[in-house]
């Protein structure tokens, strides 16, 4: 059982996972998780930001990475 299946059980929706509602949502949570825990993982300064478009249509994650120089 994968991990969207068990969030459907969980929430009543036991329709197939091809015609869920909320399948692309589940996805992006889950890549945004992931990349969080990459990040935390190899000590990444990058700082991750959600932005919308000025029609509110579409979120992107964007991530923004602080480089520090040498003294």
């Amino acid at each position: 059982m994968n991990i969207f299946k068990l969030y459907d059980q969980f929430i009543g929706d036991l329709n197939p996972i091809g015609i869920c509602q909320d399948k692309g949502n589940l996805w992006e949570n889950f890549l945004i998780a992931e990349r969080l825990k990459h990040n935390a993982y190899n000590g990444s300064l990058a700082k991750g930001y959600f932005w919308r478009t000025l029609s509110q249509q579409e979120i992107y994650y964007v991530e923004w990475i602080t480089q520090i120089t040498p003294k």
